[in-house]
């Protein structure tokens, strides 16, 4: 709450007016997230991305899969095609590069580690692509991720910040390698979710309302007391392949009651795969209707549209 008066003074007098109160709200950050899966996403798939994304204003974080640039499945000109399309994005739209990992048995060997071939999956997959990535120790996921970290930069894309783990499916070991491999963030937590045939279950104890915190080294779903620590960034905001049009829009009004205030700031985090993205395509026009109406850099509101790595710029120290 902010008062404001006036003071008219001339050579006779002073004149003050009344107090007026207003209210100055804390930001309302919403991220949208977008899952490379390693695969070709299609032409009209990422046409209808970012038709969306430069409709609304709204920034891309492209959680990138490095398996895409080894994929022998795409041509050389396909890849070329897709790695430009994401260099436009970056450099004329504000959008950044995270990355994402899917343990598929090529990415993994082609990163200098023994593939682990039969573990549990949660679709009975051929490629890799359905095996949690906790099969592989600290070395292993830190030798991963450090290739991945280099195919993407030699790709001339910048350096990615943060990352996701493919099905959401990480634990604190594969975390500790994360850090220590130098992202600032991880955002695979998610309310859990039964994947596959085999309805698998993600570990992660986050809601809704669950906001960024410094994440424990001992346990992903505590907060940790060292400023050191990894910050997790949940996916509050739900995902729009698999999360109905209510739940999308209620993951917001749960964190935002509209045309008020928020004592404090808060981030909604969506993601998308642009693989499917007609799957979700309504839900996220709805929202990003909805919420514009209340956006701050038209005067209407505390919502702002940010990547991750914005998000973590300001409200990080």
């Amino acid at each position: 709450v902010h008062q404001l008066f006036v003071i008219r003074k001339t050579d006779n007098q002073i004149i003050r007016s009344n107090t007026t109160e207003f209210i100055v709200s804390e930001p309302i950050y919403i991220a949208w997230t977008i899952d490379w899966e390693g695969i070709d996403p299609g032409k009209q798939n990422l046409e209808n991305v970012a038709k969306i994304a430069d409709e609304y204003k709204v920034p891309l974080s492209h959680f990138f899969s490095p398996r895409t640039l080894i994929n022998l499945k795409i041509p050389e000109s396909r890849k070329k095609e897709i790695l430009n399309w994401l260099k436009n994005r970056i450099y004329n739209n504000g959008d950044e590069i995270d990355m994402l990992l899917h343990f598929q048995f090529d990415l993994v060997e082609e990163a200098g580690v023994d593939a682990k071939f039969k573990e549990q999956t949660w679709d009975n997959g051929l490629s890799g692509y359905d095996i949690p990535g906790t099969v592989y120790n600290y070395d292993e996921y830190t030798k991963i991720l450090n290739w991945g970290k280099q195919k993407i930069i030699e790709a001339g894309l910048p350096a990615p910040k943060g990352f996701r783990a493919g099905g959401w499916f990480i634990n604190e070991e594969n975390l500790r390698a994360v850090k220590d491999t130098g992202f600032l963030y991880d955002s695979s937590s998610i309310k859990p979710i039964e994947l596959g045939e085999n309805k698998m279950l993600q570990d992660w104890n986050v809601t809704n309302i669950t906001q960024p915190y410094l994440i424990s080294p001992s346990n992903k779903n505590s907060i940790s007391q060292s400023t050191d620590s990894l910050v997790e960034i949940p996916i509050n905001g739900g995902d729009s392949y698999i999360s109905s049009k209510e739940e999308i829009m209620d993951n917001f009004t749960s964190n935002y009651s509209s045309n008020t205030s928020s004592n404090t700031s808060k981030l909604i985090v969506y993601s998308s795969s642009p693989e499917w993205i007609e799957t979700g395509k309504e839900s996220l026009e709805n929202l990003f209707a909805t919420v514009s109406n209340f956006r701050y850099d038209i005067d209407r509101g505390p919502i702002k549209f940010v990547t991750l790595s914005d998000w973590y710029s300001n409200n990080v120290n």
